[in-house]
């Protein structure tokens, strides 16, 4: 059991902590899927200042320090805006947001947010649904109830919500249900799966399949979809796939009584839906993840309308009580009339009962995508794949590190195409960029979401071994070959870049006072050279491929590229950072790291780590987004070594995003704890209500040996919830000594949990990580506390 940290005593402006001309890069709530003294710059710096005060929520700080040099402790928003302007002249606003970790909210493109659009593009097909007066409706609910019900019981609350809803004879409503090891109401068992019809108020079970099959099995669902056809033909069908999510890559579901059968992957819905030869009315998606192009791809020939989230849902999921009932008044209501319902009473609901989590979801016409899309892509990947071609690699790797990003501590690498194309070409009237805003007919996020427009994309970065599995789900779903061959291109050099970088995802040698891990500064051009040749040639060892986390099985995406080995080589030799620059000068007056301008422009991110010693090695503390940058462009380091605590108790926390919204800005973050017996995350958020953050929930952390979904839930934290803080932590030599339990197990009084930040007292040391263009890591030299 590890000792408490100590917390002597709550930042009250004992320094300053700005964000300043770099402030270099960085988005998951809880999810339905399944992180002394004044200033010597004067009045340069209090500008500076009164931005990272509201970015980080750090007002007992800066308003003390405001105070102090100013006289006021009010935030000037007029400096906010220059010095925004600031940071994009000097970086350019693509890379500037990157660096930063800030999104400006709808930077760009305009915002489509609440806007019904009932224009149809002249070369659409016609819906599979023309509405008509009297018209049977069957919808169809597949359930996969999971941990969702047998923890939450967040299925039993969906269905009690169907039978508060207008009955109508028309309008039958039909429910497959398992996939739970309980279910919290006496009706539905949890020793087989069931059918039952949501009638008169009620559910009325109608039949038991054989056993409990597997729900993410494509088989369970072509079942359930010929019982409803035979039983329950209708002129309008609608189907909705409720569970957990994952996106483009893992699909739908985790089944919680056969973990061992993964998810259903996009191949095997598309097959499932294509087996039944039934035309939907629309196909939605009450799962996180799930509004993605590829989906909405595979799923164009079969139905009028994908409804689906980009980002992660709360364990609360639709509403479901307001349109079915208009659905019972009028069943020939309009798809995007149910759509918008469907849509605002979820954001709406959402804002009520999982408040602070980022919420989207959006309506996307399926037939106007089929005609408009692929050309349109096809088109956007060819412009992408000459960049990387042509030397300007680095272009597309800030759009993409840049870009609204989606469950992006579960590293799913989904991204929002619109804000994807916008970053690349800074063109609101891009072709690829108007064709997605006319295919996405009503989309609404909560308010601490920006650049999501309805539609997102797969674009690896973040994981390179998931990139053969994609390719081939692209082949099944017969997704653009184009686009296909741009990502394998991109992922190809990434993949080069990080051979030859050799970067570290740990301090661990730093700690030791170690070359930080890298390669980049000492290897010859000649060494470089023969790295990547064995790299392309798939003769590397498997050592090698693990340190940039592959292997033999999941490198197919080299040998598809198109492109040549001479191309990927000359660039990764031209375009490399040396982290041996990262060396502390001034270090017994005022630390700072120089770099060159070319330097700068291979840094995609900067974060910083602080580690505490502990008596027997350091715990890490984790990850946040806070530096600052003098007049000359050097980066500061932190004086202040405050902290997120939680209670006083000091925490591991990491950055997961902050976003400008008008006056508003908005950070999340996300504490590693095991809650209840079970690991998870904390969410901590800070806004313009709460400046000073507040504890939002928690969500759970799956192990990817359970699911690759993403967890959806955000669970409130209560009064005798058992709250664990974990860490990791290293041994003085650098080796990494696993999970770390910070103090005792704590339990939640009457009041929430207070959220602050603290000055750490402890020993402590400091480190910089800087992130390249390949997705490097690399970490500063440490700095001990004083």
């Amino acid at each position: 059991m590890g000792r408490p940290l100590s917390h002597e005593r709550e930042v009250t402006g004992t320094g300053k902590r700005v964000l300043g001309r770099g402030t270099f890069t960085s988005n998951s709530g809880g999810s339905r899927n399944s992180s002394g003294g004044g200033s010597p710059f004067g009045i340069l710096f209090v500008i500076i200042i009164a931005v990272i005060g509201v970015v980080t929520g750090k007002t007992d700080i800066i308003n003390s320090l405001l105070g102090g040099l100013t006289g006021s402790t009010s935030v000037n928003t007029q400096s906010q805006q220059v010095n925004v302007q600031d940071l994009v002249s000097t970086f350019g606003s693509t890379a500037a947001s990157s660096i930063s970790g800030v999104s400006n909210a709808w930077s760009g493109v305009k915002d489509n947010r609440g806007k019904l659009d009932r224009t149809v593009n002249e070369n659409a097909e016609e819906k599979f649904y023309k509405p008509a007066s009297g018209d049977i409706v069957t919808v169809m609910v597949y359930m996969c109830g999971t941990d969702l019900e047998s923890k939450y019981g967040m299925a039993t609350n969906d269905l009690i919500e169907m039978t508060k809803a207008k009955p109508s004879d028309n309008v039958n409503v039909v429910v497959y249900a398992g996939g739970a090891r309980e279910w919290k109401n006496s009706v539905i068992s949890a020793s087989a799966n069931q059918i039952y019809q949501i009638k008169d108020g009620k559910l009325k079970k109608l039949a038991d399949d054989k056993g409990q099959p597997s729900m993410t099995d494509p088989n369970t669902l072509v079942r359930f979809i010929e019982y409803c056809k035979q039983n329950f033909p209708a002129d309008r069908n609608e189907l909705i796939l409720w569970d957990h999510g994952g996106g483009s890559v893992t699909g739908y579901g985790y089944d919680e009584n056969n973990s061992n059968t993964g998810s259903m992957n996009l191949s095997k819905i598309k097959s499932a839906i294509a087996a039944t030869n039934i035309k939907y009315d629309f196909i939605g998606f009450d799962a996180c993840l799930m509004a993605t192009t590829e989906n909405a791809l595979a799923l164009s020939d079969y139905a009028d309308y994908l409804i689906a989230s980009e980002e992660t849902e709360p364990g609360t999921g639709w509403y479901y009580t307001n349109w079915l009932t208009d659905l019972s008044n009028n069943t020939a209501i309009p798809t995007l009339d149910i759509g918008k319902r469907i849509v605002d009473d979820f954001i709406d609901e959402s804002n009520k009962s999982a408040r602070g989590q980022s919420t989207t979801l959006s309506v996307v016409d399926l037939a106007e995508l089929k005609a408009t899309m692929p050309s349109s892509i096809s088109s956007f990947a060819k412009n992408t794949a000459s960049y990387i071609e042509n030397n300007e690699y680095n272009k597309v790797s800030y759009a993409r590190t840049a870009s609204r990003e989606f469950a992006k501590s579960s590293n799913i690498d989904q991204v929002d195409l619109v804000n994807l194309i916008y970053n690349l070409e800074q063109d609101e009237n891009n072709p690829t960029i108007r064709s997605v805003l006319g295919v996405v007919k009503y989309n609404r996020t909560s308010s601490n979401m920006a650049n999501s427009y309805g539609l997102s994309i797969y674009f690896p970065y973040k994981k390179l071994s998931k990139v053969d599995r994609m390719v081939q789900t692209y082949g099944d779903i017969g997704m653009d070959s184009e686009y296909t061959r741009m990502i394998q291109q991109f992922a190809s050099l990434q993949a080069s870049g990080q051979i030859a970088g050799g970067g570290e995802t740990t301090p661990a040698n730093t700690l030791t006072g170690s070359s930080h891990g890298s390669n980049s500064g000492s290897l010859s051009v000649a060494d470089i050279d023969s790295l990547i040749s064995s790299l392309i040639s798939g003769s590397i060892s498997s050592e090698s491929l693990a340190n940039i986390g592959l292997d033999a099985s999941s490198i197919g995406f080299l040998q598809n590229r198109n492109m040549s080995d001479d191309i990927i080589r000359n660039y990764v030799i031209s375009n490399r950072f040396d982290a041996s620059k990262l060396q502390w000068s001034d270090i017994d007056t005022t630390p700072k790291i120089h770099l060159s301008e070319d330097e700068w422009n291979m840094v995609s991110g900067i974060e910083e780590k602080m580690l505490l010693d502990y008596g027997s090695g350091y715990i890490d503390m984790g990850l946040d987004n806070f530096f600052e940058f003098d007049e000359n462009r050097d980066m500061l380091a932190d004086k202040e070594r405050a902290w997120i605590a939680i209670d006083k108790q000091p925490v591991a926390y990491y950055h997961l995003s902050t976003t400008k919204n008008g006056d508003e800005t908005i950070t999340i973050g996300r504490v590693p704890v095991i809650l209840n017996g079970e690991k998870a995350n904390l969410i901590i958020i800070f806004d313009k209500e709460h400046p000073k953050g507040y504890l939002a929930g928690a969500n759970t952390d799956y192990d990817a040996v359970q699911t690759e979904t993403v967890a959806k839930n955000i669970t409130e934290i209560v009064q005798g919830d058992r709250i664990q803080f974990i860490c990791s932590h290293y041994g003085y030599d650098g080796t990494y000594l696993g999970e770390y339990k910070i103090d005792e197990e704590y339990v939640v009084g009457k009041n929430t949990p207070k959220v602050s930040y603290t000055i750490i007292q402890e020993d402590n040391e400091i480190t910089y990580k800087f992130t390249d263009i390949y997705n490097n890591s690399y970490w500063t030299p440490v700095l001990k506390s004083k």
